[in-house]
């Protein structure tokens, strides 16, 4: 409440200097007319920028700071999760409009998360002194990283649902979900996993303070539909008739076709 207020506040006094000092005259009058419609003036004065696209890749490949703390490139999926969220919140907080982010760029550290669960279970095997076929190890490897995807995930949608911004407001994030953005087939495969985990969790919904199942506001979703999951025969099929179920319950996702959004872009910045 405290901070809603503040922002109100704070809002009113933008209004005021944007009209009296920081928009010309002509502007002001057209917006009284109802000419016009100057959008956001209670955030004017302070020069915020209103939407982004999150370059996570970036942040969780190189690193980043935050709050005058080095956050350096995360060693599982769980830790890029979580670090995500924080990001989340900090866009959130020094603007006013939405985000967008890609689970694209959460895909590579399926991977890293991978090859650690593999170190650490061979450790465990060699410590107990058991020999087990590689295949076996390979399932049960596989079996933990499903455990820590759902885990990553779930971060990510109660962290945003719970965060509240400077302006005493859960974030406004969407996330984008595009199987050939991945660089190569492994990391699509990691990525559909986590698309995969995305709208089960969605489906599932998140309880309300009575215990209620409900659909949670955000983040939203966005499904790019493309050659291999828009027919039955496609690899990636099972995921579209997910994401159809998910919608039939949940309302998201949005949908996308890669096709027209191909043949709509521009260059290589959108």
């Amino acid at each position: 409440v405290n901070s809603v207020q503040r922002d109100y506040m704070a809002g009113e006094v933008s209004k005021d200097l944007t009209k009296r000092i920081l928009l010309p005259n002509d502007i002001v009058e057209a917006h009284e007319a109802g000419i016009i419609h100057f959008h956001d003036s209670d955030y004017f004065a302070q020069h915020m920028h209103n939407c982004d696209l999150v370059n996570l890749e970036d942040m969780l490949q190189n690193g980043t700071v935050i709050s005058e703390t080095l956050i350096e490139k995360p060693h599982s999926f769980s830790t890029a999760c979580n670090i995500a969220t924080q990001i989340i919140a900090q866009v959130a907080s020094n603007q006013y409009g939405g985000q967008s982010i890609s689970l694209t760029h959460l895909a590579p550290f399926v991977q890293i998360s991978r090859e650690k669960i593999k170190r650490e279970f061979t450790a465990e095997l060699e410590e107990m002194g058991c020999t087990i076929p590689e295949e076996k190890v390979d399932a049960i490897v596989e079996e933990r990283l499903r455990k820590e995807i759902t885990k990553g995930v779930q971060t990510i949608q109660y962290q945003v649902v719970t965060l509240l911004t400077t302006n005493g407001q859960a974030p406004f994030v969407t996330v984008f979900m595009y199987l050939n953005e991945a660089r190569d087939e492994n990391e699509k495969r990691d990525l559909a996993m986590i698309i995969e985990e995305t709208l089960r969790q969605r489906y599932i919904g998140v309880k309300n303070e009575e215990g209620v199942w409900v659909t949670p506001a955000f983040p939203k979703l966005i499904y790019v539909l493309e050659e291999d999951n828009i027919t039955p025969e496609g690899k990636y099929w099972y995921l579209t008739e997910l994401a159809a179920k998910c919608t039939a319950k949940r309302m998201v996702p949005d949908y996308i076709s890669e096709k027209v959004m191909l043949k709509n872009k521009v260059d290589k910045n959108g």
